[in-house]
């Protein structure tokens, strides 16, 4: 029998309306509805969301979701697909609207959520997926200098962005979420910034640095990045070791290009070096020697 039209399609609309029930009975929801509730051939789907008021406390927020989970699976017992609930409110100055995988251990529910949303600091906006391999985007919008509480712990999964002289910064955590990747970002813009064209920055944690990623540098399809405008970033960057970039990679290429082209540098002993693992055809090799030569 098609599950879209015997008794499982019965039972998600019944989980469906248990969890929407039990989250509009709560004085912190503004309102609550039933997103999705599904059942095909590959699998069955319940998806619940609710507007909180704002001010709502990320520890109360954690506890409903928590208590919605236990009482619904409580009551619909011989429900065995996908549950998620959605919030979405205000804390301050922070916009935030989550979605979280239900279908796990509670306390690991409440655990992900705390680390997750964390809106101290200056994140205008905390948006996505909580669940086991997922963290939402932590964006900081258009800033004037580095956020101080870039690298404050979240979730090992999520990433934080921030916008910086018309360049988008991406740092990415190490994979427990203690921290997130730092670098001097103004140096390092002011540097990339000689390819002429804005572009964009992936910091992440790499050896006992940070690898940065800078994309975006060229404008027009079928154009390369001239060892020229490559070895003035490079040589902008040159004190590796005191700037704590481990690994420097510059695309040379759009982004969406068919034939992707990289650049790649580690630092060893305090200067950038051709990575061993990567070979662009000697491109790098005289990257540097023009780097060295300014």
């Amino acid at each position: 029998m098609d599950p879209s039209l015997g008794p499982e399609s019965y039972r998600v609309r019944s989980v469906g309306k248990a969890a929407a029930k039990y989250l509009s009975a709560d004085p912190d929801v503004v309102s609550a509805k039933v997103d999705r509730a599904e059942a095909d051939k590959n699998g069955s789907v319940v998806s619940v969301g609710a507007s909180l008021k704002d001010g709502t406390s990320v520890h109360k927020a954690a506890d409903l979701v928590v208590s919605v989970q236990q009482r619904t699976l409580e009551k619909e017992s011989t429900y065995g697909g996908a549950l998620e609930v959605s919030l979405s409110w205000k804390i301050g100055g922070n916009d935030i609207d989550v979605n979280i995988n239900c279908r796990r251990d509670a306390n690991r529910i409440r655990v992900d959520i705390l680390r997750a949303i964390n809106p101290a600091g200056e994140p205008k906006a905390i948006q996505g997926d909580i669940d086991e391999h997922a963290g939402p985007t932590v964006d900081y919008g258009v800033v004037t200098a580095t956020p101080p509480s870039l690298t404050q712990a979240g979730s090992p999964h999520s990433v934080k962005t921030f916008t910086l002289n018309d360049w988008k910064v991406t740092s990415t955590s190490s994979g427990t979420g203690d921290s997130f990747a730092k670098a001097p970002f103004e140096q390092i813009i002011a540097a990339a910034g000689r390819a002429g064209q804005n572009g964009a920055i992936v910091a992440s944690p790499f050896g006992d640095g940070t690898s940065i990623l800078l994309s975006g540098l060229v404008s027009e399809p079928g154009d390369v990045l001239s060892v020229d405008k490559a070895a003035a970033i490079v040589h902008g960057l040159a004190d590796c070791r005191s700037l704590g970039i481990s690994r420097l990679m510059i695309d040379t290429v759009q982004q969406d290009s068919s034939s992707p082209s990289q650049l790649e540098f580690t630092c060893q002993d305090g200067q950038f070096t051709v990575h061993d693992d990567h070979s662009s055809d000697g491109r790098e090799a005289e990257v540097l020697q023009h780097a060295a030569a300014l």
